[in-house]
């Protein structure tokens, strides 16, 4: 029974379910914003697949720098072949300084202070390939809004001591993560 339910809910299935699926750490690096507008208080959301939601923090100005890093344990099955091989990742931006207009967990209340959409391919990384891009924002109407420049990369145990000796390591960039996050709180 459970084996037929797993076939039937595969594109819903979080490896965090089963320990016994192989995975891998997906390293995704949200660097920085350009051409915004200089009164954004700008932040950065996206979801990889079916995982958790990952937002940057709140940073102020026209180029916000954020050097924000996340993980993803991600399992090396066919669900997850298909979307890397078909879809995008699409990272939201949105101005934090833009009042809310709308109440509630409405669609419109999701598009109050929303600047734009960014979207990259993830076929490259089926390859083993990192992706260093910077992509246009785009806004509902399909206006160009800025840009925003993302790393994308599997983190594989042999590349340890490159983080190690690498002066934007990931222990690094955490420290830096969670004082902004206490500082801000």
């Amino acid at each position: 029974e459970r084996e037929e339910f797993l076939r039937e809910h595969n594109d819903n299935f979080d490896i965090k379910m089963d320990p016994t699926l192989k995975s891998r750490k997906l390293i995704v690096q949200v660097q920085k914003l350009s051409g915004l507008s200089t009164k954004s208080a700008a932040f950065v959301y996206y979801k990889f697949y079916n995982l958790r939601d990952n937002c940057t923090p709140t940073i102020a100005g026209q180029e916000p720098t954020f050097n924000y890093v996340s993980t993803h344990d991600v399992a090396q099955n066919e669900a997850v072949r298909k979307y890397m091989e078909k879809e995008s990742l699409e990272f939201v931006v949105f101005d934090d300084s833009v009042p809310l207009r709308s109440e509630g967990r409405t669609a419109a209340a999701a598009l109050d202070g929303m600047i734009g959409r960014a979207r990259i391919k993830l076929s490259p990384l089926l390859l083993n390939e990192s992706i260093d891009q910077v992509v246009s924002i785009q806004d509902l109407r399909g206006k160009r809004v800025g840009n925003l420049h993302v790393r994308i990369h599997w983190f594989d145990q042999s590349e340890q001591a490159q983080y190690a000796g690498d002066q934007n390591n990931l222990t690094k960039i955490w420290e830096e993560n969670f004082t902004r996050n206490v500082v801000s709180a």
